[in-house]
């Protein structure tokens, strides 16, 4: 059987209750998008205030770090004063060869066969060029002049050749060319030499046992000197 429904109700109530369920929906619809908008503003507005607070902080710290770079000025002006008195010493000097470490690496490395018979070491301090740029050029011009005059008349206006600048020349004797082979292979382990050579070696006793007399000859390497200690940054 089939259900009939017989609205009793006049039209006018009729039509007024379609208008009032009409209402309550757009009502409804209204209201999401209300809420849907404040919470969007909601999200902005919050999003908004966390990038200030960011940039405020980070215009803090910038400020903070202008304080700071301010304050090391002076710091940073007297380590390059410093820079720029070790060029000038190293140039009035030149840079030395690290004798001690040289000498005692050699001495601890002569076989028990090998005996020294001489020693000679010829080293002209080298004199590095300034690099520190326009400013103060003119004065670097002037030490370097009276560097040279001063190196060259303490060397005579340079009359030695240049190959035996910064060599070590070493006479020895030894029993075998085994012994002088070990030897010339121990010295070029040796920190502050370079092109290690035997320059000769020949037995010049025929009797036994032989001897070997040798030649051998290195480059001297000048010392690397430390740079001035950079500032420490304080957080």
């Amino acid at each position: 059987m089939k259900n009939i429904r017989i609205n009793l109700l006049p039209p006018e109530v009729v039509e007024l209750q379609k208008k009032k369920q009409e209402r309550t929906k757009l009502l409804i619809v209204v209201g999401a998008l209300c809420l849907l908008v404040i919470t969007a503003f909601g999200t902005l507005f919050a999003l908004t205030k966390i990038n200030q607070s960011e940039t405020n902080r980070l215009r803090v710290e910038r400020k903070d770090w202008e304080q700071r770079v301010k304050l090391y000025e002076p710091y940073a002006k007297a380590l390059e004063d410093i820079k720029a008195n070790q060029r000038i010493a190293n140039q009035a000097v030149g840079t030395p060869a690290d004798w001690a470490e040289m000498l005692k690496s050699i001495g601890v490395n002569i076989p028990e066969d090998v005996w020294l018979t001489d020693l000679t070491a010829t080293f002209k301090p080298s004199s590095p060029v300034n690099n520190s740029g326009d400013k103060g050029q003119n004065n670097g011009n002037i030490i370097n002049n009276a560097v040279n005059g001063v190196m060259n008349a303490t060397n005579g206006t340079n009359s030695s050749n240049e190959s035996s600048e910064n060599q070590m020349i070493i006479h020895g004797v030894a029993f075998s060319y085994y012994a002088v082979a070990d030897w010339l292979e121990a010295i070029r382990q040796v920190k502050g030499l370079s092109d290690v050579r035997s320059q000769y070696a020949a037995d010049e006793n025929a009797q036994q046992p032989s001897q070997v007399r040798f030649e051998i000859r290195a480059t001297i390497i000048p010392k690397t000197l430390p740079e001035p200690p950079k500032p420490k940054v304080v957080n």
